[in-house]
């Protein structure tokens, strides 16, 4: 498992960027098609045809093993429900009032998703630890391919331009950023950030003692407010915020951006793995210090 983009040790530039180039249109295609080992070894399979038969398979096996749940139908729904909702706050009394389930139901569901390693229940970064688990997560999905799955998304086109593009590239990067954690043995410590005014933070990853903000985007014309450094200046970012990195590639007149603050102590590496291939980042100019 290659190293976080924050943690590089110096690699050769040649080595990186032969390892880094790859077109938008492979990336959505493994996007697609996602990352489960089967799909992987055999790139002929139908990847519809696989997951229809994984769901059916979750759904008879795992799910009644794990909780006695008498319709498997509404199950199903309830999972496409979070497909749509993928990367957004998950209010689970408007689920259920859409599904016409109890919220106590939802609830139960939405364990039995998680125990079985189908979704990641994204918490909120407060310094308080119990107010973690009390405020509004965000959902998203464990694998790219299934979630498209789940979201009708049959093309690599439809998936990059249709609604949920945003939502399955910041999928794609959570994802990593948590195999990288897992691989070694460690509990992911990878958290969300957002005011009541609004202002947020895709992804705050906590390690080495500094806190990592990760912001990332998917856009044809990339015009994105990221938050400033005042904005980050509050308690909880306080003498732990590392400098900031402004990265951005083009592929295919497809502008794939981010912005990363990384530890002023490990090399930045403008590569980020993705399934099948590595995205390529090239760093912009400006880096900012702030207080430590």
């Amino acid at each position: 498992m290659a190293p976080l983009a924050w943690e590089s040790r110096g690699e050769s530039p040649g080595k990186r960027a032969a390892r880094a180039h790859t077109s938008a249109a492979r990336l959505w295609k493994n996007l697609l098609r996602g990352a489960y080992p089967e799909l992987v070894a055999e790139p002929d399979r139908d990847i519809s045809l696989w997951h229809s038969s994984y769901i059916q398979t979750y759904l008879e096996r795992d799910v009644r093993s794990l909780r006695q749940v008498g319709d498997l139908t509404a199950f199903q729904g309830f999972i496409r429900a979070l497909a749509a909702r993928a990367g957004q706050l998950l209010n689970l009394t408007d689920v259920a009032r859409d599904l016409g389930i109890a919220v106590n139901t939802a609830k139960a569901w939405l364990s039995v998703l998680e125990a079985t390693f189908q979704v990641i229940v994204l918490r909120p970064y407060h310094a308080n630890v119990g107010k973690r688990l009390v405020k509004t997560p965000k959902i998203y999905f464990t694998d790219t391919g299934m979630l498209c799955y789940l979201a009708g998304l049959r093309g690599p086109e439809h998936a990059a331009a249709g609604p949920l593009g945003g939502a399955i590239f910041e999928t794609a990067v959570l994802v990593e950023i948590v195999k990288v954690f897992v691989n070694r043995g460690e509990t992911p410590q990878v958290y969300f950030w957002r005011t009541s005014a609004g202002v947020a933070v895709d992804f705050v990853v906590e390690a080495d003692g500094k806190l990592i903000p990760i912001e990332v985007k998917l856009s044809s014309s990339p015009r994105p407010r990221w938050p400033t450094l005042s904005e980050l200046s509050g308690k909880i970012w306080r003498k732990r915020l590392a400098p900031v990195t402004s990265c951005i590639q083009e592929a295919s007149g497809c502008h794939l951006r981010r912005m990363l603050w990384h530890c002023p102590s490990m090399r930045f590496d403008p590569a980020f793995q993705l399934p099948g291939g590595w995205l390529s980042l090239s760093s912009a100019s400006s880096t900012h210090n702030c207080s430590r």
